[in-house]
């Protein structure tokens, strides 16, 4: 089982860090492909299966998730606005406690007691930019808490990184519901302490390693990296797939 699959199968939240330039944005988009690859990529249903995956996708810097924003599970995405404040980012992650809510109640009819349909991954690239400003951090702090802690039932699994890991950026609400964390490498033991409660992120090569916190322990890790080239082919193949599909059904559809 790769890192990759390992991350994924996580509960709760994901946490990723590294210094600029480390790689956090490029480990990201190797597990959005890693659910292309995994789960079924055509339009998900309402209840869906387990091996079908919704994603939302919170862009603040605009431009690291822009690609698979056409993509057809993806069900919501939003970037930071033109004066770099999040309302609709903060709209967007509501959007997924609304879901993780209607889940519940699904699961008090049915007598679930873990969600049996498709697998929800909530995927925010740059979680310090969400911090910036005093009344957004508060909302946002809630938000992600709540996701955290009862995301775990409803099949809701939340992927978040950052390049300055600090009590200021990472309230420790968030830290502390974080079962799986990835640090790569850091500027400084310091940082290193705030994501895996060690040091010695800052001595990893600047790509490749890193130090997976999972079930507790912290191991040392092969990061595979996964070319931009092969990550834009896959996407281009889903959304022409997708389209081809639309095209047939609406054509053969009528004629039925």
């Amino acid at each position: 089982m790769s890192i990759y699959e390992d991350i994924l199968n996580a509960d709760g939240g994901v946490f990723i860090s590294g210094a600029t330039g480390s790689g956090k944005s490029t480990v990201i988009s190797a597990l959005l492909s890693k659910v292309i690859s995994t789960y079924k990529v055509g339009e998900p249903t309402e209840i869906g299966k387990p091996d079908e995956a919704i994603l939302y996708l919170a862009d603040p810097k605009k431009v690291e998730l822009a690609r698979w924003r056409f993509l057809p599970i993806v069900k919501g995405y939003a970037q930071s606005d033109e004066d770099f404040k999040h309302p609709d980012i903060l709209k967007l992650v509501d959007k997924v406690i609304r879901l993780m809510s209607w889940r519940y109640e699904v699961m008090h009819q049915r007598g679930w007691r873990k969600w049996q349909g498709s697998k929800v991954f909530l995927v925010i690239d740059e979680i310090a930019d969400m911090m910036l400003c005093a009344d957004e951090k508060k909302k946002f702090t809630e938000q992600l808490t709540r996701l955290c802690n009862m995301g775990r039932a409803a099949s809701i699994l939340m992927i978040y990184g950052t390049q300055s890991p600090s009590r200021e950026t990472i309230p420790g609400a968030i830290q502390l519901n974080a079962t799986c964390k990835l640090c790569l490498h850091t500027m400084s033991p310091i940082e290193s302490r705030m994501v895996i409660q060690q040091a010695g992120a800052e001595r990893l090569p600047r790509y490749g390693k890193g130090y997976l916190l999972l079930d507790g322990e912290v191991k040392l890790v092969d990061v595979p990296y996964v070319p931009d080239e092969q990550i834009d082919d896959a996407i281009h193949a889903i959304i022409r797939q997708n389209v081809a599909s639309r095209i047939f059904g609406a054509v053969f559809g009528r004629r039925n």
